[in-house]
């Protein structure tokens, strides 16, 4: 039986950093043809290594399923949700790192860079709140919160900036499907945030009244 591992932290983030940061360490003492510093053999050593790898998820994962509880999760039974749980699977099983390696996209994309369910659900909520009639999104990657924000009924247009061109080709045809006009909404505008937004102000496009600035991981 593998000896837990206590430690104080004061989140669930600090929770899973130091659980990994245990498990590289033990990793490389196993490598190194030692016991992962659990004084034992190398196969209770793995185990050690297993539970701790177990553990760490079940943190991730608890953390997400609270989240999911506490959240504004969209109307099910809409269709633009139905079309956003399709753009958040279709995130997930497209090869990015292939269309990269392939010359098809100029920079390294992965699935954690999109909005989930409940992240624009959250969002969406805070959009009630606000009533915004135009909102200013920079990086659209696949499309979800701009499609999420484009949902809020106060929302006339969703103006959404990024830097990757093939993006605009995978997120149009989703945000066509879902219905209520929201496609017409969207403006997705491709090249260097910062010229593009230079450009509205010249052109007296700006304020909006919210904007979001995408994570990059």
């Amino acid at each position: 039986m593998s000896t837990p591992i206590y430690v104080v932290c004061d989140n669930p983030s600090r929770r899973v950093s130091v659980l990994l940061a245990e498990a590289r360490k033990m990793l490389s003492d196993i490598n190194k043809g030692g016991n992962g510093g659990t004084g034992r053999d190398a196969e209770s050593a793995k185990k050690s290594l297993e539970s701790i790898l177990i553990d760490a998820q079940a943190v991730v994962d608890d953390q997400d399923d609270f989240v999911q509880r506490s959240s504004n999760v969209p109307d099910p039974k809409a269709q633009w949700t139905k079309i956003l749980n399709e753009m958040i699977a279709a995130t997930q099983t497209t090869d990015w790192a292939g269309l990269y390696a392939s010359g098809q996209i100029s920079f390294k994309l992965v699935p954690v860079m999109s909005s989930n369910t409940y992240e624009a659900g959250i969002l969406a909520f805070m959009t009630s709140l606000v009533k915004p009639r135009r909102i200013l999104e920079i990086g659209t990657f696949t499309g979800t919160m701009a499609l999420a924000f484009a949902a809020a009924k106060s929302v006339e247009k969703v103006v959404t900036l990024e830097v990757e061109p093939f993006l605009e080709g995978w997120c149009r045809p989703f945000w066509k499907r879902a219905g209520e006009g929201l496609n017409e909404k969207i403006d997705m505008r491709v090249g260097d945030a910062r010229k593009v937004i230079d450009e509205m102000g010249q052109k007296g496009e700006a304020p909006f009244d919210m904007e979001l600035v995408a994570r990059l991981l």
